[in-house]
């Protein structure tokens, strides 16, 4: 099948006041229009909401965080993450775009997505602020450890539904799949045992 990416169809929405176009009609038009792309393509979008969602194949830059602060009486959970696993794929923020690279691979595996960058050659870069953050060499070794990483933990679970998610102890969590693996995700600095299994600090562990 032919792939086509809409990019940020799935994300922006407009109101186009010169042709009296609200946004529920032109979320109905573009709607429409994935959907008739993905009779016959794989379709890729950015972000993922939902009227575009629905026909999608791949989805980047699906939000990993909520913008809620967690406090004692509000915990965010992987809702949309645990919906999608095993049905669409989708990948989170560019890792070389975060402040802390890590810490968002560490969310990558805990909840199932894959590790994603943004880069370019180095001879379309004039500046060296630019250049840390974009060029292709710069980031080469951390990209071939990501998707080393995230593959071994991963790739026989693409297909597989998440069952269960939850917070082990502060900062230590837990994902469970179908298959009944499990893997738990370590983001403090310190080493946490758990059931027997110590996890490192910064740090995931599968257990089959």
């Amino acid at each position: 099948s032919v792939g086509i990416c809409v990019e940020d169809a799935g994300k922006v929405l407009y109101t186009d006041y010169k042709n009296v176009l609200g946004r529920e009609a032109a979320c109905d038009i573009i709607g429409t229009n994935v959907q008739s792309l993905a009779t016959q393509n794989l379709i890729m979008i950015e972000n993922g909401n939902f009227y575009a969602l629905k026909n999608a194949d791949i989805v980047s830059g699906l939000p990993m965080t909520c913008s809620r602060t967690a406090d004692d009486s509000y915990k965010p959970v992987p809702f949309v993450q645990i919906i999608l696993h095993g049905i669409v794929e989708f990948s989170g923020s560019e890792l070389n775009f975060v402040e802390n690279t890590e810490e968002e691979f560490l969310r990558c595996i805990e909840y199932g997505s894959i590790p994603s960058f943004a880069l370019t050659n180095d001879m379309l870069i004039d500046s060296d602020e630019y250049r840390k953050i974009f060029s292709v060499d710069n980031w080469l070794n951390s990209m071939y450890s990501c998707y080393s990483r995230s593959n071994d933990v991963l790739n026989d679970l693409r297909g597989s539904r998440i069952t269960n998610h939850y917070e082990v102890s502060q900062g230590v969590y837990c994902t469970e799949y179908e298959s009944t693996t499990r893997i738990y995700v370590n983001y403090t600095d310190t080493a946490v045992t758990v059931s027997g299994i110590t996890v490192e600090p910064m740090s995931f562990f599968r257990v089959n």
